[in-house]
């Protein structure tokens, strides 16, 4: 929490992120920040106030730059490790806390948080993708497609609100796979709206919502006009019950969903479909989508970029495990047709061989039929 932050931190961190500029003068590099953004370094710079605290190399006198010494830095690598954390979501936290010095000390260098001695911390680590189910994006819609049918047929209310509500988020993540930022941002009336010559439904995202800061603009998918437009009319008012918000996504109280909330709605449901051990999260659709894309449409190499609104290289080395599907297509397709040559010569030698026609069955290979 902020306020167990030692005071120096505390007030640097407070002066940058209400520091308003002047004629002459600008704002530091926390005004360029989203809220949700500012709040993320934030919980980092806490966790690595927290590691300090705990191994007793935590000293208020000395300035958070100063405080970001190699040996704190590898301890707190170690921490994090031997707490659970992979080698990319380590990265991930030490690019937190040079944010965080970023903020707090602007005038600082604290380049070697995240390169130490000018090599890229990346390049020390053993930065392995994770191994998790590719889903087809056409399995995960028809999963969220039938809850949101299976809902209508409940007779519970408060169970058909959140049934719909799931299979609709569910549905619609299938189609286009926003960020947790982007699905929490949809309000009625500008991020969804309805087009005023057409009537159609329409989704437009502001850069703020976006992370690589750029403004999308798309149809609402038909195939899932008439949940929504059901969702709107009934689930949703029930949900508000006489409460004013306009978040399209809305909990038990009327309230916009949290990314804590969505989050346990997408791991709870995906467990209860495809098991415990496959539960995943928000992102685990941009992987499925920047892997079927790739392989439904290679016609297209840059339809996965522009579905998840990304790089053409981020979405080849973080979302596309197409090369990974083809590959070990392409391997148990030689590795038969190696078995297939073994059979056809093994058959050529010892077809005669008293006892090799039982051995064959025992194995459960198909018989030839004998002239």
């Amino acid at each position: 929490m902020l306020s167990d932050w030692p005071q120096r931190d505390l007030q640097a961190w407070h002066s940058a992120v209400t520091a308003s500029g002047g004629a002459f003068s600008r704002r530091g590099y926390a005004s360029s920040l989203n809220p949700r953004t500012l709040l993320k370094y934030q919980q980092g710079y806490g966790r690595w106030l927290g590691y300090l605290c705990r191994a007793g190399r935590l000293d208020p006198a000395i300035s958070p730059g100063a405080r970001a010494t190699p040996a704190n830095l590898d301890g707190y690598l170690e921490h994090l490790i031997a707490s659970g954390n992979r080698a990319y979501s380590a990265l991930g936290r030490f690019a937190e806390l040079a944010s965080a010095l970023r903020i707090i000390d602007p005038t600082g260098d604290h380049s070697h948080v995240t390169s130490p001695d000018g090599v890229p911390l990346r390049s020390r680590l053993d930065l392995q993708k994770r191994t998790f189910t590719i889903h087809s994006p056409k399995l995960l819609f028809e999963w969220g497609t039938g809850l949101a049918h299976q809902a209508l047929s409940l007779s519970g209310d408060s169970r058909r609100q959140v049934l719909l509500r799931d299979g609709l988020i569910i549905a619609f993540s299938a189609v286009r796979g926003l960020r947790m930022r982007g699905l929490l941002s949809m309000t009625l009336g500008d991020r969804l709206f309805q087009h005023p010559g057409t009537g159609a439904w329409r989704v437009a995202m502001e850069p703020a919502d976006i992370k690589n800061r750029r403004a999308i603009s798309y149809a609402w998918p038909e195939a899932l006009v008439p949940l929504l437009e059901r969702y709107l009319a009934v689930e949703r008012v029930e949900l508000l019950n006489g409460e004013l918000c306009d978040h399209l996504w809305l909990n038990w109280g009327g309230k916009p969903l949290g990314e804590m909330g969505l989050d346990k709605i997408i791991r709870r449901r995906s467990a209860t479909r495809f098991g415990a051990d496959e539960a995943f999260g928000v992102h685990h659709f941009r992987h499925c989508i920047g892997t079927a894309a790739p392989l439904l449409a290679p016609q297209h190499p840059g339809l996965t970029a522009g579905m998840l609104a990304i790089s053409g290289r981020v979405a080849r080395e973080h979302y596309d495990r197409a090369e990974d599907v083809t590959a070990a297509a392409a391997f148990h397709k030689s590795l038969a047709a190696q078995r297939r040559a073994v059979a056809e010569e093994a058959d050529r030698l010892f077809r005669d061989t008293p006892g090799y026609a039982d051995i064959r069955a025992s194995a459960g290979e198909p018989q030839e039929e004998q002239p």
